[in-house]
């Protein structure tokens, strides 16, 4: 998150939204707003809209929460009448409808004129940073100007791209380590392999590794012995369902069904739950039978989770034995079992 301090375990504190910063002179500069108002002062082309949108942002949810209050208020009073008859009669209906379309109305503009300013502010941003703007922010103290920088290299060559990533690698917020890591994945070379292999080993924080191991599975084959491995040695629960997910749907349907293996000999329930799920897609793989066997072993199982996942997923197989199971389940102690079943039927 820009313009945040990691406090442990994930969890971050917001510092002030900095509408004026001592940023590095970019190329091109504008009379910008202010807060407070300051006559004259030249900012960078892109100032004015991250302001706008950032009060945009506010009106919009006063606004939504001016409606909910003008709502609640309406569900009270006609509580308070007994009926709403009595209570169009007293004549504040109209009032309220008006009040209400207006605020709709407001909304509405504030999302118009969001998606406008988004659409005109993407040339002015590339503009306003040229490479040897981004390599300043890339080392400012300030970590939003770093995310900033990272989020500007998009538009370079991987050649380019990936020496600069590399000089945030180590960086103390995790954020931005973890931004590292998907640029990584996008810009892929040699060296940026290996620099994903390096943070999936070495990083200390469960957020970089999941992100380093989502971009290193895009490099393919050469990256599955590298994801195996970690997935046999990082327990945590945020890495192995970021492998799960980034190996779905993909050809490496043995190495799914090991990670499945591995996730529901686990011992957290949802890294067991998320195994189970990823095996529906292992249906017409050559490994499909062998998945098939796992789930009706846990069709079973004392735990009720377990029993609710497998009734989702068992509806992936056309298979006698697996209808068999289901009819089964549907006559489960747990009404959620059964309610699984029925809704696989849907």
């Amino acid at each position: 998150i820009p313009n945040s301090t990691q406090l442990g375990d994930g969890l971050i504190r917001l510092r002030d939204f900095p509408l004026q910063g001592d940023e590095p002179r970019p190329s091109k500069l504008s009379l910008g707003f202010t807060f407070p108002p300051q006559a004259g002062v030249r900012l960078t082309q892109s100032h004015n809209y991250f302001l706008v949108t950032t009060l945009l942002f506010y009106l919009r949810i006063t606004t939504l929460l001016a409606i909910q209050v003008l709502i609640s208020s309406f569900e009270l009073a006609v509580l308070a009448f007994g009926n709403s008859g009595e209570f169009a009669e007293c004549g504040y209906i109209t009032p309220i409808n008006t009040a209400l379309s207006w605020l709709c109305i407001l909304q509405h503009f504030c999302c118009e004129i969001k998606g406008s300013l988004s659409s005109s502010a993407r040339f002015a941003e590339a503009e306003d940073f040229p490479l040897t703007i981004v390599k300043t922010y890339l080392d400012s103290t300030n970590p939003q100007h770093r995310m900033k920088a990272i989020t500007e290299l998009r538009h370079y060559a991987p050649e380019v791209v990936v020496p600069l990533l590399k000089r945030r690698i180590n960086d103390k917020e995790f954020v931005i380590r973890s931004f590292v890591a998907m640029g990584l994945g996008n810009k892929q070379t040699e060296e940026a392999f290996e620099a994903l292999v390096d943070l999936i080993e070495f990083d200390t924080d469960p957020n970089v590794r999941a992100e380093a191991a989502n971009s290193l599975a895009k490099y393919g084959d050469r990256a599955m012995p590298h994801l195996s491995k970690l997935f046999e040695r990082d327990t945590h629960w945020l890495v192995r369902q970021s492998l799960l997910a980034a190996l779905s749907e993909t050809e490496y349907s043995e190495i799914l069904l090991k990670f499945c293996r591995l996730a529901i000999e686990g011992l957290d329930l949802v890294v067991k739950q998320a195994g189970i799920a990823s095996m529906g897609q292992l249906e017409g793989t050559p490994q499909a039978e062998e998945a098939l066997e796992i789930l009706l072993s846990l069709a079973t199982s004392r735990t009720v989770e377990i029993r609710i996942q497998v009734a989702l997923i068992l509806t992936y197989f056309d298979s006698p034995r697996a209808r068999e199971a289901l009819m089964k389940l549907r006559s489960d102690s747990d009404y959620r079992v059964v309610a699984a079943t029925l809704e696989a039927l849907v």
